[in-house]
């Protein structure tokens, strides 16, 4: 039997309001030859159910994390998990060997869906609308599409080279995020685990602006949460203005090291990149920041961002590209060539930082 309607062709009435353009026409696809019925859905708010603890276990909360195998898609959170997602990707193409600048990149979108369950048609039209708004704000094309009918729902972002016309010339004039001869390649051109020195440097930078939130997350998912807000990832501009002046940093070989923060937020990734060594890190600058009283959140919450490790002689360089470029970073701490991972949260007074830096380079150079 023909369906008689498409999830992405045909029209939306969700919540009783007809909505402007279907998902194919926010995304840029070729019309379609055929009439298709109207999708009639409702949108599904998350119930609030659960509580974190108020002092949560830290190691607890990170085993659980690291115990969810499979992440499921937040339907309920589909917008901002979107964003999450786009970002993500587009960040990982960051510690790629070659030469491009974001204006180069575009993705594809392959959504694997549900559509049985009221409200999945809408959290669907929901992510539709997301990818498209947050593509162009970022000034990426959308390059191909798919939506397949699953058991589940799920969404996976692939990022590629953008196919140009190689005779156009005015193209820099036109996209000044472009490069002329861009080149992206499959090696990975920095380490994806720190390296053992303890007098480099981890550095934090989060690619947007939006506060720390939970919901939608692997530890929300892990204990059982739902009802408040997700990440509001959504500063175009800002996340451009990180993504080319670290791509800048790992052309530079200035960073020897780095990971995306994604599924599972900092902790996670930082997690990862401990094969070889362990790290101490302070959040107190962060949470400072932020005006964050809970350390759970700046830890686990899925903001798109990087952990990156910067050797100790390049560090004045980097906080000068950085601050030339308005892009806030955090410096959390170093690796710890014995193994473990130590996360603290205490503000140290400027006597205290100099202090522990005289008494890290004594340490490094050994016993006369």
């Amino acid at each position: 039997m023909t369906p008689k309607v498409s999830p992405l062709y045909s029209e939306y009435v969700i919540d009783g309001l007809r909505e402007d353009l279907t998902p194919a026409q926010m995304l840029g696809l070729p019309a379609s030859d055929r009439e298709w019925e109207p999708i009639v859905d409702e949108t599904v708010d998350a119930s609030p159910t659960g509580q974190l603890p108020p002092h949560p276990d830290i190691q607890e909360s990170l085993d659980a994390v690291l115990c969810e195998q499979l992440k499921r898609f937040p339907v309920t959170y589909s917008g901002p998990y979107t964003a999450v997602a786009i970002g993500v990707e587009l960040i990982e193409t960051i510690f790629r060997t070659g030469h491009f600048r974001i204006g180069d990149l575009a993705i594809g979108l392959d959504w694997q869906w549900d559509q049985e369950v009221i409200g999945n048609l809408a959290a669907f039209y929901a992510s539709a609308q997301e990818a498209a708004t947050f593509a162009d704000a970022l000034g990426i094309a959308i390059n191909n599409v798919k939506f397949t009918c699953a058991q589940e729902c799920s969404l996976d972002v692939q990022v590629r080279l953008l196919r140009r016309d190689e005779d156009d010339e005015d193209l820099l004039v036109r996209m000044p995020d472009h490069s002329r001869h861009p080149v992206l390649l499959g090696s990975r051109h920095v380490a994806a685990s720190l390296l053992p020195d303890p007098q480099s440097w981890i550095v934090f930078i989060p690619f947007d602006t939006c506060a720390f939130r939970l919901s939608g997350s692997l530890l929300s998912q892990a204990y059982g949460l739902s009802g408040a807000a997700a990440p509001d990832v959504g500063d175009a501009d800002y996340f451009t203005d990180c993504f080319e002046v670290v791509r800048e940093m790992v052309e530079d070989g200035v960073v020897i090291a780095g990971a995306t923060v994604r599924e599972g937020g900092m902790l996670t990734a930082l997690r990862h990149m401990c094969q070889d060594c362990g790290a101490g890190v302070n959040i107190a600058d962060i949470m400072k920041t932020y005006g964050e009283s809970r350390e759970e959140r700046v830890l686990f919450a899925e903001v798109p961002g990087v952990l990156l490790q910067i050797r100790d002689i390049d560090y004045d360089y980097f906080d000068a590209e950085m601050l030339l470029q308005d892009v806030a970073y955090f410096p959390v701490g170093h690796p710890i060539p014995g193994g473990g991972l130590r996360v603290e949260n205490f503000s140290r007074t400027g006597i205290q930082s100099i202090l522990d830096s005289l008494l890290l380079s004594q340490g490094s150079e050994g016993e006369d």
